[in-house]
């Protein structure tokens, strides 16, 4: 019996040779040589490209609505107004059939509609996004109080936060490597404080620039609270354009995308402003994710407003930023912003302080040695790829303009050297995560590396959330469901996978910032529920690459006293 993806090969193979090549794209078309068997082997039959179109886009096939233009026109009449009349709740077709099909491609892939599209094709719900995942704006955390068992470098920061915290109308950035624990460690600290000063109804607020690192401090919170509080407290969870929807009169945790609350902070509706003026006026302490990012103009605002609205109050909320790399690359007078914003206090680990440290240690090496951090092994596979200088983008971030991003996606031999590395972690079977060119790139990849019967699951801001979570939660367990994870950027923050065996960097990173983010998703050791070694595979073209992790660690510690 066919499987559901033949099924869908085999519907897909219906569509005319030109039309199969226009959902493929350029791209892969440039690329096809890379799944030559045999020399002069040609993949120009329906069959083939079917195959190749499949694996672009794998089971969110029927969210594109080039796809499913494409795909209607081998629908029989009746079929199309079966769809149609579905979607005028059952009051009769709309019309002809090539005003079926406008309507019926224009749909959004979701509901109803894709339970009934899916069904008309004889093929399971798995390629309908499931509306399971939901957004959950509030949650209601019990407690219990226990000893701490943080790592030792862990508690000696903990306790500098919690200090800090207690007292008030402090400001410190917290330096940690990535993979080390800065969640984790900073929550003990903050909690401990809010629970030892006994003050009610305030908030612990937690703020940082994207939704996955809100993700990443809810479940950390979701999993110290039940160990470490002492009373019941509520979670909320804004982000997601989300707003409160729980009464904020108790206080409670406060985790938020800068941007929703800068949203609330600008919004004409006087209950944005009242929720955020409660948030304001009862901060216990502030912490910033990811705190290189809070000197941007409207970030700065909104953090200057949350921190200093209690002096009138008698209080002033202390404020902690956390990141692996504090500083904003080679912006000379934006890194000293930074420095000035946290009044230059920086925490970091004091290795020579450890029971177990040596003198002079970079903090790197010693949490390495000691298993908290892994050991990486890098590689770097030249491509020869030349772009010339005009082609790069003005600005701090040196990155390569889209237009030559693209170029090197398309590359040929670029690919085939990238590939060939993936295959062989795949036969090592090593769970293997790629940062990309860009999200064709991704799919591109993933299509030619579904081509050798490897399932490459390329992800991006557009995957739907329970194909993301089933694409990650495959990945993370490890067990080969899911060998390679293929992404842009989304990936390089907020992204924890301990069985992380191999990180291929395929794309150009000029941004020590960026480079110290995404080597940090190979980091986790031991210790931490990670791996002893981790393989990191450079593409390097024709451009300096920042030097490694210690040096992208310890990059801006002149800008600090």
């Amino acid at each position: 019996m066919a499987t559901d993806n033949e099924k869908v090969i085999d519907l897909l193979a219906n569509l005319d040779i030109s039309e199969l090549q226009s959902l493929l794209g350029a791209e892969i078309l440039k690329n096809i040589t890379l799944i030559q068997k045999q020399p002069g082997e040609s993949f120009q039959t329906e069959r083939k490209l079917a195959e190749l179109v499949f694996g672009k886009y794998k089971k969110e096939i029927f969210l594109d609505d080039k796809v499913r233009e494409k795909l209607l026109s081998v629908f029989g009449d009746d079929q199309l107004e079966a769809l149609a009349q579905s979607l005028k709740d059952g009051q009769g077709a709309v019309g002809s059939r090539k005003k079926n099909i406008a309507l019926i491609s224009k749909e959004k892939f979701k509901g109803s509609f894709a339970t009934n599209f899916v069904k008309l094709l004889g093929i399971s719900e798995e390629f309908v996004p499931s509306s399971s995942y939901e957004f959950v704006p509030f949650e209601i955390l019990n407690a219990n109080w226990p000893v701490f068992d943080l790592f030792e470098y862990q508690m000696d920061i903990s306790k500098k936060i919690y200090n800090a915290a207690l007292k008030g109308d402090e400001r410190f950035l917290v330096h940690m490597p990535t993979g080390s624990g800065k969640t984790r460690t900073s929550l003990e600290g903050v909690m401990a404080a809010w629970q030892e000063s006994k003050e009610k109804n305030t908030f612990i607020v937690w703020l940082a620039p994207t939704q996955e690192l809100c993700e990443q401090a809810a479940n950390t919170i979701k999993s110290l609270w039940p160990d470490r509080g002492k009373r019941t407290v509520v979670l909320h969870n804004i982000w997601q354009g989300s707003r409160p929807e729980y009464s904020l009169a108790a206080g409670g945790f406060v985790v938020a995308t800068m941007s929703t609350l800068w949203a609330m902070l600008n919004s004409s509706k006087s209950k944005d402003h009242e929720a955020l003026k409660m948030i304001r006026d009862n901060a216990f302490c502030v912490v910033v994710d990811e705190a290189h990012h809070s000197i941007a103009r409207t970030y700065k605002k909104l953090i200057e407003t949350l921190v200093g609205s209690n002096r009138s109050l008698g209080r002033v909320p202390s404020l902690f930023g956390l990141t692996a790399t504090p500083g904003r690359n080679d912006d000379t007078s934006e890194n000293y912003e930074l420095t000035d914003m946290f009044l230059n206090n920086r925490i970091s680990i004091d290795v020579e302080k450890m029971s177990d440290g040596q003198k002079g240690e970079d903090p790197i090496r010693y949490l390495q040695r000691c298993e908290y951090l892994a050991k990486l092994n890098h590689f770097e596979l030249e491509t020869g790829s030349e772009f010339i200088p005009s082609q790069l983008a003005a600005g701090n971030e040196f990155e390569l303009k889209q237009k030559a991003l693209k170029e090197l996606s398309g590359d040929v031999e670029r690919n085939q050297i990238i590939v060939k590395a993936i295959m062989q972690q795949v036969e090592d079977k090593k769970p293997t995560l790629v940062f990309t060119c860009g999200v064709e790139h991704s799919q591109m990849l993933s299509a030619i590396l579904g081509a050798f019967n490897v399932n490459a699951v390329s992800i991006s801001g557009n995957t739907p959330q329970d194909v993301r979570v089933n694409a990650i939660g495959g990945f993370k367990a490890a067990d080969g469901s899911v060998p390679v994870l293929l992404n842009y950027d989304i990936l390089s923050t907020g992204f924890d996978a301990p069985k992380l065996k191999t990180l291929v960097i395929a794309r150009p990173i000029f941004s020590v910032v960026q480079y110290g983010q995404i080597l940090g998703r190979a980091l986790r050791g031991p210790k931490m529920g990670g791996q002893t070694e981790c393989t990191v595979i450079d593409i390097k073209d024709n451009f300096t690459r920042v030097p490694g992790i210690e040096f992208a660690f310890s990059y801006f510690k002149n800008y600090w006293r």
